[in-house]
């Protein structure tokens, strides 16, 4: 004759000792997902932040190239003449701004800029404009700055700028 085993039960404690360890697994991974995530979306800001970067500096050497008179700087400034209208660059509140002229208003070219300055440089007899750009950083603490040089020769048409 064979015996039946007795199935075993879980007691109460058993069960509350598997569901904590159960929550304290989930709050774990929850914390590690949440941290990802946010690094995913700083990351996803930072490659936006340098694409917008990158385009205005290729839009401004653009700018410089087609220059037809005298490029000039003037309290924190750039005007730069072109055939029908001036392009003009300045810092304000943050932002980098881009006009030209008219009825255009002021169109945000960067958003976060912590330090925009555009120099007059003169290198072994060729002028150029240099454009040194700082962006604001979103993390708590960056690893790396962000930071841009831009340089561009006015065109031919241009005269030396002051």
């Amino acid at each position: 004759m064979r015996r039946r085993r007795a199935s075993r039960a879980y007691s109460i404690q058993e069960m509350l000792v598997c569901i904590s360890l159960i929550a304290l697994v989930l709050s774990m991974a929850f914390v590690v997902d949440h941290a990802f995530g946010r690094s995913g979306q700083l990351l996803t800001c930072c490659v936006d932040d340098v694409m917008d970067a990158t385009l205005a500096g290729e839009r401004w050497r653009e700018d410089l190239r087609s220059a037809t008179g005298e490029v000039t700087l003037k309290d924190g400034v750039l005007s730069i003449p072109q055939k029908k209208r001036a392009v003009v660059y300045r810092l304000h509140a943050g932002r980098v701004l881009r006009s030209t002229g008219g009825r255009d208003a002021w169109a945000p070219v960067i958003r976060n800029a912590k330090a925009s300055r555009m120099v007059h440089d003169v290198r072994h007899g060729v002028a150029s404009w240099r454009w040194e750009l700082e962006l604001r950083t979103r993390a708590r603490e960056p690893r790396v700055r962000p930071l841009f040089t831009f340089r561009a020769v006015p065109g031919r048409n241009a005269t030396r700028g002051k």
